[in-house]
Order: C-alpha cells, then structure tokens, then sequence
C-alpha cells in the first residue's frame, strides 16, 4: 500500500514526463489509489498521483478530486465542539475568495455560530472546513507528536507505506538512485516533507483541514515552543529537538506540517508568520541549509525577535563542533534570496532586509553562544570537543565579520588543540589557518604571516613532530589553500615576490587535485592577477582572469562579488594592455593590496559552506 492507503498495489512501472517530473504509470493496469484519513472517509483517483522533485517522486495529493461531502466534519470534536462566545476563528471569505479573516464569536447555537467583526456580522458552521484556528493556537502536545510517531512507525512495520522516492540528493548535490525504492519505508530517516505527504497529507485528506483538526482535543492548549525547521531535514530530528526542550508531555508545540492547511496554500495558510510567538522558538538545523538560505525560516526568526523577543534555543546541541553544522550564507546571497522571495511573497513585500538581517543574526549568534557555554560547561572548558565549539563560533563570527571575536575564538581553540594533541598535530594547522585568515582580516597581517607560516609548515609535514596530518605532503590540497591564503598576506604585506611564488605554488597544487574549474582554483588565479598587476604585468594578468572570471560565473553566479570583481578587474586588465605601461602609484598599490584582503577574507567564508540545492522541491522548501 501506499502511504495512509489500505488498497494493495501492484508495483508500478517508472515514466520519467520530463527533467523535473516524474509519474508513477502501470502500462497495463491503471491503479485506482485510496487514500484514508483517520475519520475512515475515503476518496478514490481513477489515475495515480504524480510525483515531483528533484531527488524523489513527490505525493501530489492535494491535487485529488475529493467530493465536496467529504470536506466537512462529521463528528465535532477538539476545538470545533469547544468554540463559545469570546473566542476567535478563521473564516474564508471576503472581498477575495481565498482571504482568511480572524473573526469574533458572538453567539453559538449547536454547529452555527455568529461572528462579530467590528460592525460586521457573519454565520457559519462549524462543521465547515472553510471556518479555522488562528495560526497561534494549532499546537500539538508532546503525547499527541509521540503518538502520531508510535502510529506512523506501526504502519512503516506492517508493510503499508512504501518508499516512492526513486531518487535522493546527497548533500554535496549528487543525485543517486534509491536502494529502498519501492520498499518499506524506514521512518526513522523519513525527511519532513516526505512524512507530510504519506501521512498528514493522507489523514487530512478528505476534510482538507489541518492536522489538529483531528486531534481530540487539537487547539486546546497555550502554544510554549515555536519549533522552525526546514523540509528538508528529518522529521526524527525535528521530534528529537521537541523532546529534548519541552516540559513534559502536556507542552504544547507549534510545527507547521501539522499547524497548517496543507492542501490550502492560500491566504492565512501562507500567513505563519503572524503566530503570536511564544516564549521559545526552537530552531532545528539542517546542516544542508543555512538559516538564512531559507527566507520562510529567517522570516518566522525575524517575526519571534521583533514582537516578542522569543529565547532562540539551536538543535543540535553539538551543531557548533561540527563542521557542516551551522553557517550564514554571504550578504549578497541573502540579498539575492530576499529580493526573489519578495517578488513571490506578497506577505513579504515589506521585509525589512536591511535591519532584519542583521536581527537574525544576532539572535542566531547569541544561541550559538549559549550552545558554547554549555559545551564548555558538561565537556569541560579543556575539551577536544569544546575546541572544536569554539572553532564552529569562530567561524560564525567570521561569516558576519566580527574578525575580533573571531580571532578570540580561534585562538582559544588553538591553545586547547595545542595542549592536548600537540602543536604540530593537523587539527591544530587547520586552526592555524583559520586563525591567520581572521587576524589579516582584522587588519594584523604581520601577526597572520607568522600563524600562515606555522600552518603550511605543518600542512607540507615539515614541522617537527607533526602528526594527524592525513597526505601531509608539499601538494596537498590544504598546502594550496594555505599558501593562497598565505600570498594574500605576503601582498598586503608588500612582499610582491613572496606573493607571486605562494600563489603561483597554489595555483600548481589546486588545479590539478580539485580542478581549474573549482571556485577556488580560480579566486587564487584572481589573487595572482592582482599581484600581477600591481607589478605592471598586465597581458599576464589579464589571461588569469579571463579564466578566473568564466569559472567564477559558472560557479557562483554572475551576482555573486568575487564573479563580479573578476570581470571588472579582466575589462581593466585587458584596457591596460593595449596601453603603455607606466610605474604602479604607491597609493594604487596600497589600494589594490587593501582590497584584495578584504576579498579574500570574505570569499573564504563563502566558499567554507557551499550549500548544494536539498531537492525537496520548492513546494517543501516554502512550508516549513
């Protein structure tokens, strides 16, 4: 069976319709799918539903042809039976078909209710799916969120849910086959949009409402946890996270795939941002997708930190010592990612970019501090683990460049590496690196030689006693981007010919072990050009970032600076050619060195966490 269906069925034969979607087709039998909610009300598809997406077929469900019978509610239960004079609801309707408004209740006489708007009036039943909660109170207790897990496992054991997702993204991008295609599927790894599509999809079906619709007494509790995740990532993560912060079994939590109408995408639906924040907003990290790479979860953040400065808690409690764990995407990425949604949201025409940014960020570097305070305080203040806490909230501050607090953050988990692994250990030359990076960036580019120096010595197993260092030898990759990083500073140092053999060392090393079409082959291509032309080379430097500005643009986008500054520095190179070369000005030189540090700093956050596309379509990367 398939996904809350009872019909068995046949296993289906896979068309592929297009790059972008697929069909579930039986050649020769077309399949008659049911699908059951739990008020055993059924609706039948003469034809299967299409899959779309990426990495996977996806449950298109709410593209049914339900019988309007079916949209009703036959028993009132939970709230819908509860509603008196006093409270609020939903009502559709309006000057626009599919407006939400929040409405008064005046009066109730068995199902009906009168509602009361300012001098307005309106009737409605309650039995209507056309009448719901506000957004703030579509919460679901923890014994309701284990007993929707206890029942979704069951049905996974018993055979009646299969895996429909012939194939998976891996995190780097790659897309890959699915061995369980078909099979059972295990809950456990479940992502959330899959386990809304089988499953609330499916239950929520025939009414059409959402999912605590149908809880007894669903929408009846004070919403304590406002849970923000991404569809991306496992629903178990997301159940774990909810276990770990609420009180007990009674606490009540907001999560969207059961607050929402997930067959109506419209009005209010769209409007969860307008849920009276709670006291806690719970942020569930998938390490694929940066908080901010998702605008509906940076809006929710900005929303909770604007009204009601909600207590930001991050999950998991080890995100800061793992190095896929948490990161900011550049400020041109955001911006890009703003002016998209804006032009789709309307709901989002009005958001603040410039100062909610910078408010998510805050909120978001705060948590991450108290996660490094906890680490520190249960693992102890001279752990590997909280070496590598500090390495994770360096890197952070990095990203928004407070170079200073990154450099404390650094430093510290340097001495403690240093301590306890030894100074000649690899980790503590990775930490190096990143040390001497912020330090340049901070303006202490004397102070950055000297970490660099250390770094590549330990890279290249020239250090005395090194050890941990995994193919430490003089062209490694970590060798390449140690001594690009390290050219950089030679340049800002004057140090031309010291410059030019680093990244001319660099670029020997990079190109052939990652390739002369990776992003950072090609930024070392782009410091050398510069070296060069602050050396009045200009035909060479000109034939570098011919190159580095083709990759960059095929790599990161023509919006992204690095691609930008490329091109623009090509269109001045190849103008100079042409023309008598005259001395270098000390103060254009000066400018030149200042500006390719500030550059380099910012790319080398950039290309630190290049978050492939998480292929759960843009359907389930909108609702989270």
């Amino acid at each position: 069976t398939f996904g809350g269906a009872s019909a068995p069925m046949a296993r289906p034969s896979a068309k592929q319709v297009s790059s972008e979607e697929f069909a579930f087709i039986d050649d020769d039998d077309p399949l008659a799918v049911r699908f059951a909610s739990r008020r055993d009300t059924f609706a039948e598809a003469d034809e299967p539903p299409q899959h779309v997406g990426r990495d996977s077929f996806r449950c298109q469900l709410a593209d049914l042809d339900v019988p309007s019978a079916g949209r009703s509610f036959p028993v009132m239960t939970g709230w819908r039976g509860a509603v008196g004079a006093g409270d609020e609801v939903m009502l559709q309707g309006g000057p626009s078909e599919s407006e939400w408004r929040r409405w008064k209740v005046s009066k109730r006489t068995g199902d009906d209710v009168l509602l009361k708007k300012g001098r307005e009036q309106a009737k409605a039943s309650m039995r209507s799916a056309n009448v719901a909660l506000p957004p703030e109170r579509r919460g679901i207790s923890v014994a309701q969120l284990k007993q929707f897990v206890e029942d979704c496992n069951a049905r996974c054991q018993q055979g009646g849910v299969v895996d429909p997702r012939e194939f998976i993204v891996e995190p780097d991008g790659t897309p890959l086959r699915n061995p369980k295609f078909y099979s059972s599927l295990c809950f456990d790894e479940a992502p959330t949009w899959l386990v809304s599509d089988l499953f609330i999809k499916a239950d929520t079906l025939a009414a059409r409402v959402p999912y605590v619709d149908l809880l007894p007494d669903g929408g009846l509790g004070t919403v304590a946890i406002h849970v923000l995740h991404t569809s991306g990532g496992r629903f178990m993560d997301v159940v774990d996270a909810v276990l770990n912060h609420a009180s007990d079994d009674s606490s009540v939590v907001w999560i969207s795939c059961f607050a929402l109408n997930l067959h109506r995408p419209e009005g209010v639906e769209s409007s969860i941002c307008s849920v009276a924040s709670p006291p806690v907003q719970l942020l569930v990290v998938d390490p694929r997708t940066p908080p901010l790479q998702r605008l509906w979860v940076a809006w929710e953040l900005y929303q909770g930190q604007a009204t009601a400065r909600a207590a930001l808690h991050l999950w998991p409690p080890d995100l800061l010592e793992r190095p896929d764990g948490i990161h900011f995407p550049p400020p041109a990425e955001v911006g890009r990612i703003c002016k998209d949604w804006t032009a789709a949201e309307s709901m989002m025409a009005d958001f603040p970019e410039d100062s909610a940014v910078p408010m998510i960020q805050k909120a978001v570097l705060n948590a991450a501090k108290h996660l490094l305070i906890s680490c520190v305080k249960f693992k102890g203040a001279d752990s590997l683990q909280a070496a590598a806490a500090y390495e994770g909230y360096g890197t952070l501050m990095a990203e928004v460049g407070s170079w200073r607090e990154a450099v404390d953050a650094f430093g510290t988990s340097l001495a403690i590496r240093e301590r306890r692994l030894g100074r000649s250990h690899s980790l503590c030359g990775k930490t190096l690196l990143e040390l001497g990076k912020a330090m340049s960036s901070a303006g202490d580019a004397r102070l950055a030689k000297q970490k660099l120096e250390m770094a590549l010595r330990i890279a290249e197993g020239r250090e005395v006693g090194a050890v941990g260092v995994v193919g430490a030898a003089p062209g490694n990759v970590n060798v390449g981007r140690t001594l690009d990083a390290l050219g950089v500073v030679y340049f800002a140092l004057g140090m031309l010919d010291d410059a030019e053999g680093a990244l001319t060392r660099a670029i020997a090393i990079l190109e052939p072990k990652i390739g002369v079409d990776h992003e950072d082959a090609a930024r070392a291509q782009l410091h050398l050009a510069q070296v060069l032309r602050a050396r009045g080379r200009s035909k060479e430097a000109a034939s570098r970032l011919s190159v580095a500005a083709a990759v960059l643009d095929a790599r990161l986008g023509s919006d992204n600076p690095d691609t930008q500054q490329a091109a623009s520095m090509s269109r001045e190179a190849k103008r100079a050619a042409v023309e008598v070369s005259s001395p270098t000005a000390s103060s254009d030189l000066a400018a030149s060195r200042a500006s390719l540090l500030r550059r380099s700093s910012q790319s080398s956050q950039q290309s630190r966490k290049k978050t492939p596309t998480c292929g759960c379509g843009p359907v389930s990367c909108t609702v989270m």
